[in-house]
């Protein structure tokens, strides 16, 4: 018999970083991307682009990389964001 501490109703760290890596975890979150317009990545790459060469692949290769943990994100863009009074903020 288990004790109430072994169960818990709320998910485990681990069950929670095993998400990302599921196919479905992964369309859905490329389609999000696609539908609300987004822009090329710091690569300058494109839905276009990555659609020509096989959505499906690209989501793959980035779910190998993630079950692997060689997966690494490229530095985001800097966008200077001009202010009121004429100075910048990064």
């Amino acid at each position: 018999m288990q004790s109430e501490e072994a169960f818990s109703p709320v998910p485990t760290v681990a069950a929670v970083d095993r998400k990302p890596y599921k196919m479905e975890t992964l369309r859905e979150a490329y389609q999000m991307a696609r539908s609300n317009g987004g822009a090329p990545g710091i690569d300058g790459g494109t839905f276009e682009a990555i659609e020509e060469s096989g959505a499906e692949s690209f989501l793959g290769q980035i779910r190998e990389e993630l079950v692997t943990n060689t997966y690494r994100p490229m530095r985001a863009r800097k966008k200077e964001i001009p202010q009121d009074g004429g100075k910048e903020v990064q």
